[in-house]
């Protein structure tokens, strides 16, 4: 597993565009974060107990050595009619 786990962030950090977003989900009761980074055909997925840059720079995080154009979703849920 550890292997295809380097894959998968490997190809990642390599590749010239890449999504990311987040998702609140419930582990033990508690409330944490989905964060997820993907490609066309890799994603990788951490929960982390923070949404924001705490989170971002983390160890787990990918978005922090990422050079390529990262695409996301700028909506606040306020903005939905």
């Amino acid at each position: 597993m550890e292997a295809v786990e380097m894959l998968i962030k490997k190809s990642i950090l390599s590749s010239l565009v890449a999504h990311s977003d987040e998702t609140g989900i419930r582990v033990g009761g508690k409330m944490f974060w989905l964060h997820v980074m993907s490609t066309c055909m890799f994603t990788y997925l951490f929960t982390h107990s923070k949404r924001g840059l705490e989170a971002l720079k983390s160890e787990l995080s990918l978005i922090k050595d990422y050079t390529g154009n990262l695409c996301t979703i700028v909506m606040r849920a306020t903005s939905i009619s």
